[in-house]
Order: C-alpha cells, then sequence, then structure tokens
C-alpha cells in the first residue's frame, strides 16, 4: 500500500461532540489533493496544490469548524471564500486526515499490538477481500485486503478504545489527481 502514488479516500468518522463527519478526496503522494468535507450541517471544499493549502467553507462548515480543539475564531468574511493556510494552521479542520496518503495510509495500518484473527474472503466494494483484525489495549483495527493480486488495503475500520469508529475506504488506485490552486484565495498565516 505505501507504493502507491494515489487513490481516492472517503473518510467517515464522528467529531468530539458525536456528530458525523464525511469526507472524500483524491490524494496524490506528490500533495495534490482535491477534495470535499460535509460536516455539522455544512460543505467545504479542500484543495492541496504542491505544498499549498485551500479551503473553502459555507457557515455552517466554519460553525462547525471553530467548534473543533485547536481551531480559533473564524472572521465573516471566510464564509464562501478560498483560504490559504499551512498544513498546521487547516488541520483543526481535518484536512491532514483527508489529504495526506501517507497519514491515511499510516492510520490503518498502525499496530495495536494486540492478537490478530482473519476471516474472509468476503466481498468489499465489489473485491474479494480479506479481513484481519487486530485488537488490543488501545482498540481494534481491521483491514480489509484485496484477495487477490498485490496485497492492496480496500478498507481500514480503525476504533479507538472508548472513542468513535473511523473508516477509511481506498478506491482509484494509481488514478492521477489534478489540483489547481485557486486565483482569489486569502491568507489566514
Amino acid at each position: 500500500m505505501a507504493e502507491q502514488t494515489s487513490a481516492s479516500l472517503t473518510v467517515d468518522l464522528r467529531d468530539g461532540q458525536g456528530r458525523p463527519v464525511h469526507a472524500v478526496s483524491s490524494v496524490a503522494s506528490d500533495g495534490d489533493c482535491v477534495g470535499r468535507i460535509s460536516a455539522g450541517g455544512g460543505q467545504a471544499q479542500v484543495i492541496d496544490a504542491g505544498s499549498t493549502h485551500y479551503l473553502k467553507g459555507d457557515s455552517a462548515f466554519w460553525a462547525w469548524a471553530v467548534s473543533q480543539p485547536g481551531a480559533y475564531g473564524v472572521p465573516e468574511f471566510w464564509v464562501g471564500k478560498w483560504v490559504r493556510g499551512s498544513m498546521a494552521t487547516l488541520e483543526a479542520y481535518g484536512v491532514e486526515t483527508m489529504c495526506s496518503l501517507s497519514v491515511a495510509v499510516g492510520n490503518v495500518t498502525a499496530d495495536f499490538g494486540g492478537a490478530k484473527h482473519e476471516v474472509g474472503p468476503r466481498s468489499i466494494l465489489g473485491r474479494q477481500a480479506v479481513s484481519v483484525t487486530e485488537t488490543g489495549s488501545a482498540g481494534s483495527l481491521t483491514l480489509d485486503v484485496a484477495a487477490t493480486g498485490p496485497a492492496t488495503v480496500l478498507r481500514g475500520v480503525q476504533r479507538a478504545a472508548g472513542s468513535a469508529t473511523i473508516t477509511t475506504t481506498f478506491t482509484h488506485l494509481g488514478v492521477a489527481v489534478h489540483a489547481k490552486a485557486p486565483a482569489d484565495a486569502v491568507g489566514i498565516n
């Protein structure tokens, strides 16, 4: 999985208040990413073009975003505008989780240091897969790995002890990602 140059990711989780967050993105290992986030009843678009990060959200998204740990107030003029910032600045709004192939792969291949259990084959996303679940004191991780061809993770489900479940689905492996920086972005750094 680490050798993948690009993938489409679907990430589903619940925030600290139990509200659903849904993110869909196309990510390349060179840093390019295009995607969208649904959270708090709002929507946002994300573009990473090289090492520059852009986010554009509606008012409901920004209201949700400022309630997240590490976030800070959002000026009203950001609503509906592209904002440009560093990954550290935008991570409070969930950008790194959906726009970094290495973070996504790392999240779903974490080692809990526990017992492993295998089930399969079964159909995942229309492909035959073997599910491997590892359980430890920190929680559990289930990887659905393609049963034929290269060992490719199709889906990872991480359940942290006493916390929410994060599901990451990988599709469109190796498909080129074309991210273009918006011309009218407002800098936030």
